[in-house]
C-alpha cells in the first residue's frame, strides 16, 4: 500500500531544503570573499622585494634543514643546526706545560724552562690551591710542578713560575664533586728566561747581569759587583 506524504511533512522537507541551500550559499559567498583578500604568490614576491633589503632577500633560499642561518658553500645562505665546539687554542700536550683536566686532578705536561726539564705532573686543585706552578730549586737548579696558592713569592730555596689559574668549585654532595674550570694561562708557550738567581743574593751579596764570553760564545751570567767593583 502507498504511503502518502501529510502536508505537513512536505512544508517541513521544502524549509529543510531551502535553508541548506541558504547555508550552501552562505558559505560560497563568505570563502569567496575571504579569499578574495589572500595574495597570489606574485604578490607576495613584489611585497618581499619592496618590503625586505636587497642584501637580506637571498636568505635562506638555499637548500639545507635546521633552525640556524649559516653561510654554506659558494657563499650562499642556508639553513642548518647548531653543533656544540670550542674554541680557541687546546692547551694540550702539543704546547710547553699543556695540561688536561679529569675532576679535581689537573695533569701538566712534560716540559721545560731554561732547559731544565719538568716531567708529567698530577697536580689536585682546590679552592685555595687553584694555582698551577713551576718551582725551581735553587740549590741543584731542578724543577718540578706543585699546586699552590695566588702569589706564591721567590725565597731563597725556591723560584716560582705561575703557569695557570683555575676556578675551582665544589658541590655540597657526599662526597662532594669538584669543578675545575681553566681561568687564566700565564705561561702558554716556551719559556726562556734569565739565568738562575745565584744563591749569595738571598744571602746579602749583590749581582749584576753580564754578558761574558765563554769559550768563544756570548753568554749570559751573574757576576758579584765585587768583581769588577771600581776604586
Amino acid at each position: 500500500m502507498e504511503q502518502k506524504t501529510s502536508p505537513e511533512q512536505l512544508n517541513q522537507h521544502i524549509t529543510e531544503k531551502f535553508l541548506q541551500e541558504l547555508i550552501n550559499k552562505a558559505v560560497v559567498e563568505t570563502a569567496t570573499a575571504l579569499a578574495k583578500t589572500f595574495v597570489t604568490t606574485d604578490e607576495a614576491a613584489e611585497i618581499s622585494r619592496d618590503s625586505i633589503p636587497k642584501s637580506l632577500a637571498s636568505l635562506g633560499s638555499s637548500p639545507g634543514s635546521g633552525s640556524v642561518l649559516r653561510l654554506g658553500t659558494g657563499g650562499n645562505a642556508e639553513w642548518g643546526d647548531e653543533v656544540a665546539g670550542s674554541g680557541g687554542l687546546d692547551l694540550d700536550d702539543k704546547v710547553f706545560f699543556g695540561y688536561s683536566i679529569s675532576g679535581a686532578v689537573v695533569t701538566i705536561y712534560a716540559s721545560e724552562i731554561d732547559g731544565i726539564a719538568t716531567d708529567e705532573t698530577e697536580i689536585t686543585m682546590s679552592e685555595t690551591d687553584c694555582f698551577a706552578y713551576a718551582r725551581r730549586s735553587v740549590a741543584d737548579d731542578t724543577m718540578v710542578i706543585v699546586a699552590g696558592e695566588s702569589g706564591l713569592a721567590d725565597t731563597s730555596e725556591y723560584k716560582y713560575y705561575k703557569l695557570y689559574q683555575f676556578t675551582v668549585t665544589a658541590t655540597e654532595d657526599v662526597p662532594p664533586v669538584t669543578t675545575v674550570v681553566l681561568a687564566k694561562a700565564c705561561r702558554p708557550f716556551s719559556i726562556e728566561g734569565l739565568p738562575p738567581i745565584p744563591a749569595g743574593a738571598y744571602s746579602g751579596s749583590t749581582y749584576a747581569l753580564m754578558v761574558n764570553q765563554v769559550g768563544g760564545v756570548p753568554v749570559i751570567q751573574w757576576v758579584e759587583t765585587e768583581e769588577f767593583a771600581c776604586p
